[in-house]
């Protein structure tokens, strides 16, 4: 059993991570093909699981190709994190342990599949606990009931989350030909409110980029809208790549005491070129001066 929960865990903990990070495409931080690479082995190492209850010795093989293959993507991520020193920022972006977690998993596995895919166990001979044999009827028949009923409830879960992530539209008003980080600080004492039209709250963004509303940040789905403000009127920014691309990076983040933490949202403004120019140096989160 234990070849099971390993592989399982090792692959559903890294497709989560890996799918949050193609999640965050969306608003403009760049991808690697070594990204869909390694969440499809990610699945794989899912499917080594189930398989290793019938052929531990196969199932061992082929889940230390999948994890070496992995190890093409964490490999450079893990170097290229260290080397810039944000170790401690990429556990803010995640507000997790979910690298950290992807990581040890994925190093656990590789060096427990590669001293299982030497092992030749007989099918009749129970095996040992580290290095066990082919399940019996009644831990298969467990395995399978128990992904059927957890199947059923992440499905009700992920149903009823589509449901209730809808949020009210935002509007963001720029000064005309901004360029560069937009930061908003959430709930801050003092500050003005957002504007709310149209059920649409109306962010007014000032010329240093920097903006402290008294208004909460709302989480969910929404179509935001991004707009350059002048004397002669507003001209929209696009948010997609075929249309001209104006709008990257976007996150959501906290920072703070854990007590009281300061809720932030930040994106930039700019062409695809100076976004990638700009991300290298950008630290997300960073205190926002004082601007009513």
């Amino acid at each position: 059993m234990l070849p099971f929960f390993l592989y399982a865990a090792t692959g559903a903990v890294a497709a989560y991570h890996i799918y949050f990070l193609l999640v965050l495409a969306a608003y403009g931080v760049p991808q690697s093909l070594w990204e869909f690479i390694a969440l499809i082995l990610s699945l794989c190492l899912v499917a080594c699981a189930y398989l290793s209850l019938y052929t531990p010795a196969v199932a061992a093989k082929i889940s230390l190709i999948a994890a070496l293959g992995m190890w093409g993507f964490y490999g450079p991520a893990i170097a290229a994190t260290i080397n810039a020193g944000r170790v401690s920022q990429l556990a803010k972006i995640h507000g997790s342990a979910l690298p950290f977690a992807a990581i040890l998993l994925l190093f656990l596995t590789t060096i427990y599949s590669f001293l299982g895919s030497g092992k030749k166990i007989d099918s009749s001979h129970p095996g040992t606990w580290l290095f066990p044999a082919r399940a019996g009827r009644w831990q298969r028949l467990s395995i399978t009931l128990a992904t059927f009923v957890a199947f059923v409830a992440l499905s009700t879960w992920f149903a009823r989350g589509l449901h209730t992530s809808q949020r009210p539209a935002s509007t963001f008003l720029i000064p005309d030909g901004y360029v560069g980080w937009v930061h908003i600080d959430f709930n801050v004492p003092g500050a003005q409110p957002a504007l709310s039209d149209s059920n649409q709250y109306v962010f007014q963004v000032p010329a240093d980029g920097r903006l402290r509303t008294s208004s909460p940040e709302h989480f969910g789905w929404a179509n935001d809208a991004y707009f350059y403000v002048s004397a002669s009127g507003r001209h929209q920014l696009m948010t997609s790549a075929r249309d001209g691309r104006m709008i990257w990076g976007k996150i959501n983040g906290e920072r703070g005491e854990a007590s009281a933490p300061q809720q932030y949202e930040e994106f930039f403004v700019g062409n695809e070129q100076q976004f990638r120019e700009s991300a290298g140096n950008h630290t997300p989160g960073p205190a926002a001066p004082a601007h009513p």
